[in-house]
């Protein structure tokens, strides 16, 4: 169903036979009631609360105020997490349904002089059966008299993460042990996976020897003792980051790369001089309230901060020249990486950083579209994943999402552990795209050109008009689509 100007989207969720509804900018999340715990309360149909992350939220069982039985309850009740006003409360509930929307014709608003009755606001038929879905109105479930509402603890973390001075840049998320580093992607030549670390004679102290990476052989860094953060303890090469400087390349040998986000950078805290060997690499420590909590591992809400690696003082820092000038060529290799990459060479264009990710085969997205990626997690998603959309909560907003495969007629390939949720925004919304694997961080220069103006792409599914992309320099060079996900999200939401 196409959503015209004025229709509008709610999510659904049961109540005994009941088929209710809460518009989409009132439904913060839905959340598993595993206990409710006791709660003082006169008030009787605040049945408990729950701990949601900390925070107590009430819930109210809605069939107390309805009239309806309530002896009956779900072997797995769920609790709505419903926002007013910058409050919140809980609605508890049997079991959630699907991302409905409704036209604006089909939408029957209900008045009523019984107090008990205006938490019903409206109906419509379900767009599947016909049956009825009584529509919720949350201004009126939080004027019940002496039900407690608790206010919205993203409210000042949000409002902290507002960026008036345009001061936000899209940064990659690392860790190393207890350590945690965030890095400007625009610093990042490539992402690696369980990178091979060969003996050299290089080895010792804080190089683990070299990674052979597009016919080069690259010095591989622990960050641990090349920053002064500890010591390393036998643990895997994982993943590596790798880094341009100068006319050469150094790797990063990592435990895993977190996230990569725009962040808001005027929280940064300065470093202070004594605090590690070498705090002139760093531009200070960005604290854990301006990320969102898929971001932050156990090790790093120990430290409670991530550290900010200074670009220009890593392009000027002496080690790191001297170790990228040190760059050889695997035998047999042509040497590809000097000033001037050889795609560079060919097509003459500025790079882009990339991220690829697999629809059923290697896809590329500029880096600077994606405003988050969210670990895809199908529990905590109302709805279902392919082209109809499903709800996801993140920071305070409801994401509308869609299969990305689906939305371009392609089969969706098996979920791995890294299937996540592009959030890309566009005219002030988020939209969010599930893929089912994040491959790397990569650069890559454009070689065709966008599809005349006579083609049509307003169907999604269309891809003919993708520009393709030189990725990846040597061995490691291929030839990608590029998919332009802002234009996606106005299509899905046009």
């Amino acid at each position: 169903m196409t959503e015209g100007a004025c229709d509008q989207r709610f999510g659904a969720f049961r109540i005994a036979s009941m088929q209710l509804a809460l518009p989409l900018d009132a439904l913060r999340e839905v959340v598993p009631c595993d206990r409710l715990q006791p709660f003082p309360c006169a008030v009787a149909s605040v049945v408990g609360a729950i701990d949601l992350r900390g925070t107590v939220l009430p819930v109210v069982d809605l069939r107390r105020l309805l009239g309806q039985e309530t002896s009956a309850t779900s072997a797995t009740p769920t609790v709505v997490v419903m926002l007013a006003g910058g409050r919140l409360i809980g609605l508890l509930a049997d079991g959630v349904a699907d991302i409905l929307e409704c036209p604006a014709e089909r939408l029957s608003h209900l008045e009523s002089h019984n107090p008990d009755l205006d938490i019903v606001c409206g109906g419509f038929p379900h767009p599947a059966d016909g049956s009825l879905v009584s529509v919720l109105s949350a201004a009126a479930i939080a004027a019940i008299p002496g039900v407690p509402m608790v206010a919205d603890p993203l409210a000042a973390d949000l409002g902290a993460s507002a960026d008036p001075a345009g001061t936000s840049t899209n940064v990659m998320l690392s860790r190393c042990g207890t350590a945690s580093f965030a890095l400007p992607t625009a610093s990042v030549h490539t992402t690696l996976l369980h990178p091979q670390i060969h003996e050299s004679p290089l080895t010792g102290g804080f190089c683990l020897g070299v990674i052979e990476h597009s016919g080069v052989k690259v010095p591989a860094l622990d960050p641990l003792l090349f920053f002064g953060c500890g010591e390393r303890t036998g643990r895997r090469a994982e993943q590596a980051f790798i880094v341009r400087v100068g006319s050469g390349l150094v790797a990063f040998v990592v435990d895993e790369i977190v996230d990569v986000l725009v962040a808001c950078m005027n929280g940064v805290v300065p470093l202070p001089a004594q605090a590690l060997a070498r705090p002139e690499l760093f531009s200070g420590l960005f604290p854990l309230s301006g990320l969102p909590p898929h971001s932050v591992r156990p090790a790093t809400a120990l430290t409670g901060f991530y550290l900010v690696l200074d670009e220009p003082a890593l392009q000027a820092c002496p080690d790191l020249r001297a170790l990228a000038s040190l760059n050889t060529f695997v035998d047999g290799h042509d040497p590809v990486l000097v000033e001037t990459s050889a795609c560079e060479q060919r097509a003459g264009t500025a790079a882009q950083q990339l991220l690829t990710y697999d629809l059923g085969g290697e896809i590329a997205t500029p880096v600077s579209q994606i405003a988050e990626i969210i670990p895809w997690q199908p529990r905590s998603a109302l709805g279902g994943e392919g082209r109809q959309g499903a709800l996801i909560m993140n920071r305070g907003r409801a994401i509308p999402t869609f299969c990305l495969s689906a939305l371009i007629g392609r089969e969706p390939p098996p979920l791995s552990p890294s299937a996540s949720v592009l959030v890309v925004e566009t005219d002030g919304r988020h939209v969010g795209f599930t893929v089912s694997r994040l491959m790397t961080i990569d650069e890559g220069r454009v070689l065709g050109v966008p599809a005349p103006d006579g083609c049509n792409d307003a169907d999604p599914a269309s891809i003919r008009h993708l520009e393709h992309m030189s990725v990846g320099t040597g061995q490691q060079e291929r030839l990608l689509s590029l998919l332009d996900l802002k234009r996606m999200a106005q299509k899905v939401c046009a």
